[in-house]
């Protein structure tokens, strides 16, 4: 309805369970009216499936880029 558009990128931890655990902001989408907080929230309410290593689920850090798109 605005007319706003950019990438918000996040690094997100997800636990051993798949669940996000943290959520941090590694770059907005040029300050654009909420597009953070609405990134945020919408990848709070993802799962994944968890890292594995050595047969056994871990924490991990992910990277990942949030597109808003007219």
């Amino acid at each position: 309805r605005m007319n706003i558009s950019g990438t918000v990128v996040l690094s997100v931890l997800v636990g051993e369970t798949g669940r996000v655990e943290d959520v941090r902001t590694v770059r907005e989408a040029g300050g654009k009216m909420g597009l953070t907080q609405a990134a945020q929230k919408a990848v709070r309410l993802w799962t994944f499936r968890p890292a594995v290593k050595n047969g056994v689920n871990v924490k991990t850090w992910m990277t990942i880029p949030i597109p808003f798109v007219l």
